[in-house]
């Protein structure tokens, strides 16, 4: 049975004195704009902040006001006040973004993997200990190489998020927690030749590089010397269909170091 997920829209105290809400309510019908923007909230929780726009109709506008069910010269009024109060983002493909929307968004219920994990690690913490107890030089050096472990961690997510901003757009928690997770099963290297590829080929988009990783996930690949070795073969056997159907025609340029 998956487990549930429960979404709540945290709302401060001085929610009215807000500049944004200000703003809105000075407006004509602005009681109305308020009740839309707090519907645009609410609609994007689960997204963490992102409302996509699918092109079911003509204009992003027209589509947000069938989502919020919401007459449409409410909906653009309230997108230009959001727009210049600097709340929301218009995204290249018509999707909207709520900026402040991290701030929130409450969140209750994760994985039994992550609680799995949580205890392994606690229990892990406790085996050290007992371990310092008998030898303080040899618990020493495993603290040590702890932390030079997070510290690499740290620098590896870090790269990986730069890469992502610089070539794709904004990352959400959500995107990062996946990006992250293939440093469990591959090199850095990978996930930002990954993102380069999706950029290269402007498909600019998650799903995209999902399916790079999880094809090379598929395959066993670790490092980057993997994917070296395939290109190498493909070239030799002067194949390149299966490349070319995913649009990446000069695959070898892609992967030189």
């Amino acid at each position: 049975m998956a487990d549930k997920k429960y979404y709540w829209l945290k709302l401060k105290e001085d929610f009215f004195e807000e500049k944004q809400i200000k703003y809105l309510r000075n407006l004509p019908d602005g009681d109305k704009l308020v009740i839309a923007y707090l519907k645009m909230q609410l609609k994007s929780l689960r997204t963490e902040g992102f409302i996509k726009y699918d092109s079911i109709l003509p204009s992003n506008e027209e589509e947000l006001a069938m989502i919020l069910d919401e007459d449409i010269n409410i909906i653009k009024l309230m997108l230009g006040a959001l727009l210049k109060t600097k709340a929301i983002e218009i995204l290249d493909d018509g999707s909207f973004y709520m900026i402040a929307m991290q701030d929130l968004i409450g969140k209750e219920g994760e994985s039994a993997e992550r609680v799995r994990k949580f205890r392994e690690k606690k229990k892990q913490e406790e085996i050290k200990m007992l371990q310092c107890n008998g030898d303080v030089t040899k618990c020493n050096t495993e603290i040590e190489k702890d932390i030079d472990i997070e510290k690499e961690l740290k620098k590896e997510i870090a790269e990986i998020t730069k890469s992502y901003e610089e070539n794709i757009g904004i990352i959400t928690p959500a995107v990062a927690e996946t990006l992250y997770s293939y440093l469990d099963n591959m090199n850095c290297e990978m996930i930002l030749k990954a993102i380069k590829i999706s950029a290269i080929n402007n498909k600019r988009n998650m799903a995209y590089i999902k399916g790079i990783l999880n094809d090379w996930n598929k395959k066993g690949y670790k490092v980057l010397a993997d994917i070296q070795e395939e290109v190498k073969e493909k070239k030799n056997k002067n194949n390149y269909q299966n490349y070319e159907q995913r649009n990446i025609t000069n695959f070898d340029d892609f992967y030189a170091n």
